[in-house]
Order: C-alpha cells, then sequence, then structure tokens
C-alpha cells in the first residue's frame, strides 16, 4: 500500500497544481479507496473500490508545508467518515448534470504496483514465455482528468485520462510537466511560497 505520507504530498501537490490551473483554493479530489472495512465484505469476491472526496482548502496555505500539514489533518479526517459513495451523494443531493460526476470531477489514484515477474516455467510450448501489464485504454473519460500515480522501486510513473472535449493533448503534457516540477520543488524547498496560485 502507498505509505500515508506519500499520500499526504501527492494529494497536496495536486490540489496546488489544480488551484494554480483553475484559480480556486478550495477544491475537492475524489480518490478511490479499495478495502474492505466491513465484515459482510470479507467472504465476497471482487473488486472494493470506494471513492472518496477529498476536500483540500488552500485558503490559508503559505508555502508547500503549511498545505501539507493541513492535507494531513483534512485526510485523516475523512478517512475516518468513509462511508459509501452513493449513500453520500443522496445525503449531499447534489444538483445533477449527464455532463459531470456528482462531488468532484478530478480524480487522484495512488497505486503501489511491485508487480512479480511474469514468467512462465518451461514446458510444451511454453518455454520462454513471458508477459508484462499495458495500460487499459477505455476509450472513454469518467472524469475530466484523473492521474494515476503508480509506484515503484525508483520513483513513480503516471498515467492520465481526461475529456478530450475539454483539454488539448499540449495542455495535458503541460499539467504534467508542471506536476512533476512542483513535486521536486517541494521536495527542494517546502517553504516556497504558493503565490501567486
Amino acid at each position: 500500500v502507498v505509505g500515508v505520507f506519500r499520500w499526504w504530498v501527492r494529494v497536496a501537490a495536486y490540489a496546488i497544481l489544480l488551484g494554480a490551473w483553475s484559480g480556486q483554493r478550495d477544491l475537492v479530489i475524489g480518490a478511490p479507496l479499495a478495502n474492505r472495512r466491513s465484515v459482510e465484505t470479507e467472504a465476497l469476491v471482487g473488486c472494493f473500490v470506494n471513492m472518496i472526496p477529498l476536500r483540500v482548502d488552500l485558503r490559508r496555505a503559505g508555502s508547500f508545508r503549511e498545505a501539507l500539514r493541513g492535507v494531513k489533518r483534512d485526510l485523516l479526517a475523512d478517512f475516518s467518515r468513509e462511508l459509501p459513495f452513493e449513500q453520500l451523494v443522496r445525503a449531499v443531493n447534489p444538483q445533477r448534470s449527464a455532463a459531470r460526476t456528482p462531488v468532484f470531477q478530478v480524480v487522484l489514484q495512488l497505486d503501489s504496483m511491485r508487480v512479480p515477474s511474469l514468467e512462465w516455467p518451461g514446458g510444451p510450448g511454453l518455454a520462454g514465455l513471458k508477459g508484462e501489464l499495458l495500460p487499459l485504454d477505455s476509450g472513454t473519460a469518467r472524469y475530466e482528468l484523473a492521474i494515476r500515480l503508480i509506484e515503484e522501486e525508483a520513483g513513480f510513473t503516471g498515467q492520465m485520462n481526461y475529456r478530450r472535449d475539454l483539454w488539448e493533448p499540449a495542455t495535458m503534457a503541460a499539467v504534467a510537466r508542471a506536476f512533476a516540477e512542483l513535486l521536486a520543488r517541494a521536495v527542494r524547498d517546502p517553504d516556497t511560497s504558493l503565490e501567486p496560485l
């Protein structure tokens, strides 16, 4: 599982990036949480993923370090109040539109993807057969922008999924570069000012 510290850093960086690009400092980011926290689902087979809305308020953060403190506090509160996304949508009862998902339109997914080597032992027709994981492109975007960060031994790689009716590929390439630069800058000098956002 991706370490919680890494969660805080990357969620804070993503929120700062979105704030800089959108001009907003109070954001809601969706995050998939794979978990079986109830006894009723422990014995069931299948993929259990719940989307958690993470509210990030950067209005009082003057630096990345201050933003990180706020994100850490808010994430702990968000995870402690986890409930099925469908119940949350019913409780909030937001104005609905077929053009967008309720509650949030951007997603950050963090994965620890240490996959063992996919090699088959020798045998009739199998000698030397190897496999590799390939990115899956469904051809659709469920959210306006979704970034998936995959933790690896030497760092992380990323994938972006976005609505092509909203974003040009060149813009998304610039967003990816800005995100990597923001993470590097936060590590070098966490007290750098967030202004101007």
